[in-house]
Order: C-alpha cells, then structure tokens, then sequence
C-alpha cells in the first residue's frame, strides 16, 4: 500500500489547473490508495467498478441543509447521525403523496345521514 498525501492548495491560483503541484507525483485516486501493485495490474484486464455516488449539487446541497437543520437540534456528532438517520426512516416510512388521490388514501370520509 501507499500512503496518500493529500497536496496542498496553492491560494494564489487563477486556473483549477494551478491549485495544486502536479509535479510533486500527489494526484493519485483515493480508490486506488489502498490496492497493493499487482492489484492495480490486474485492473488492465478487469477494469474496477467504482460505486454510484451522488455526486450532484443538489442532492449535495440536501445533506448540507439536513446536517445544518441537525446540529441546530442535537449537540454530539453521534446524535446528530443518528437524528439524521432517524429523519430519513421517518421520511421513507411516510412515502411520496404526489396526487390528490394519493391523499384520500390517508383520510377516512364517513358520510352522515
């Protein structure tokens, strides 16, 4: 295994390109920091599978505002991961309502006569 240094920032940048030196050899993959050397070979022959992380501003932006709206809530770390988990349970458990009949579903009408 190698160890990976993480490289520093140059503030001073004017281009994504410059902000850090790519001549120190620091660029290599966090996936990749862990394989030993034949590993990393015999991913010629069978290319690694990377796992599908969202990557998206949005779905980014939800967890931001999800641990902000925590920390506003609990204090320790390991509540507000728990306060987090609980809410997206609580979330999944309550579903998606996105028509009217989807609504009635949840409301008992009894006609009186």
């Amino acid at each position: 295994m190698r160890p990976r240094k993480t490289p520093t920032i140059t503030p001073e940048a004017t281009t994504v390109s410059q902000l850090i030196d790519w001549s120190s050899g620091v660029s290599e993959p966090l996936f990749t920091c862990s394989l030993t050397k034949e590993k990393i070979k015999a991913l010629v022959a069978n290319p690694m599978v990377v796992p599908d992380w969202p990557s998206h501003t949005q779905s980014v932006e939800r967890r931001v505002k999800m641990t902000t709206e925590a920390a506003g809530h609990v204090c320790s770390q390991e509540r507000r991961n728990h306060y987090i988990k609980d809410q997206m349970v609580s979330r999944e458990l309550m579903g998606q309502h996105i028509s009217k009949q989807d609504m009635m579903s949840l409301v008992d009408f009894v006609q009186f006569h």
